[in-house]
């Protein structure tokens, strides 16, 4: 006996409803987290990259997010970029691991909400906050990025990659002074190229999502990148002898 297309229709709609993408997390002291049961099935991970897959088409080619009562907001370019790859781990496993920030015109205190999805928090900014601060930002809370290779060596100073941000950020020093000790890439004249050199570095925070340049995905996008070429055939770089 085959079940009719009604039946079939009746049956999906009741496992739909049965368990909703909010009912799968609840662990942790936090309850914020994916329950265990779901974190490595597979089914459930695919159908959270295919939400987030299928909200991009709320963004036309010109990167204006249109939302559902009409208002537009102009996405970030690195942000679109960045968006456009597959969720990790990390953002799947978290109930929000997006959020938006902006600044209150009544006590001028930096606030924020956390969303699910980076498309609602692109409804939520287009529908309210970009009334209210015409610099609120999304923040990717769980997992930062590097910069995007089209956006390699052409911020300028003093603006540098955000990897919370997903765009360009002044970092400003930390009051009182901290430092660290971190390698950075730094042009040796004698040799004709970047040498990796172990410095001290104050301390510095984004004033948007408080990332730091504690962050190594912050100095590794911030770093001079260049380009090496090898002759046909050559599979890998031969490693530099030190002088």
């Amino acid at each position: 006996m085959t079940m009719s297309k009604t039946t079939k229709r009746s049956v999906r709609e009741v496992r739909r409803a049965a368990l909703r993408i909010s009912d799968l997390y609840g662990a942790g002291e936090t309850g914020r987290l994916m329950q265990g049961d779901y974190a490595q099935n597979a089914r459930v991970r695919r159908a959270i990259q295919d939400r987030h897959r299928r909200y991009g088409k709320h963004i036309d080619a010109a990167g204006m997010f249109h939302a559902s009562d009409g208002s537009t907001w102009k996405v970030p370019f690195g942000v679109r970029l960045c968006l456009r790859k597959t969720l990790v781990n990390g953002q799947i496993t978290v109930q929000y691991p997006w959020a938006v920030t902006w600044v209150s015109p009544k006590t001028n205190k930096r606030l924020r909400k956390r969303f699910a999805t980076p498309y609602a928090a692109f409804d939520f900014i287009a529908t309210r906050v970009q009334y209210v601060d015409p610099r609120v930002a999304i923040i990717s809370r769980s997992v930062g990025y590097d910069i995007p290779a089209t956006l390699r060596n052409k911020i300028p100073l003093p603006w540098r990659w955000c990897p919370r941000c997903m765009t360009a950020r002044r970092f400003r020093a930390i009051i009182p002074e901290l430092h660290f000790f971190a390698l950075r890439k730094e042009w040796n004249a004698e040799k004709q190229r970047y040498d990796w050199n172990e410095r001290k570095l104050r301390e510095m925070r984004c004033e948007f999502c408080g990332c730091t340049n504690r962050d190594p995905k912050m100095r590794r996008s911030n770093q001079p990148w260049t380009i090496r070429k090898f002759k046909p055939g050559v599979r890998r770089a031969r490693r530099r002898k030190k002088r």
